[in-house]
């Protein structure tokens, strides 16, 4: 186009037309764009997986660990508070 100093519409959509099929066919897409959407949901699901499991069984070591506080605590406080000793 820059050697023909012709810009126009009509120009470029000659210089496609005068091109190969074979030449023209851009082939980027292997997957379909309708499915693009499934398949990165299902790769987030993967990923997230394992964060997931470690973040239950991290919540549940510390409603452990709480639980257990509290009961010493109570304890501590039985014993600090008994009179017999």
């Amino acid at each position: 186009m820059k050697g023909y100093k012709d810009f126009s519409v009509a120009f470029a959509r000659s210089l496609i037309l005068k091109t190969q099929p074979a030449l023209r066919e851009i082939r980027r897409r292997k997957r379909k764009p309708w499915n693009k959407s499934a398949q990165r949901k299902s790769d987030l699901l993967k990923k997230l997986a394992e964060p997931e499991q470690k973040h239950d069984f991290y919540s549940r070591l510390y409603k452990q660990y709480a639980i257990d506080l509290l009961r010493l605590t109570i304890y501590a406080r039985a014993l600090l508070t008994n009179r017999r000793a």
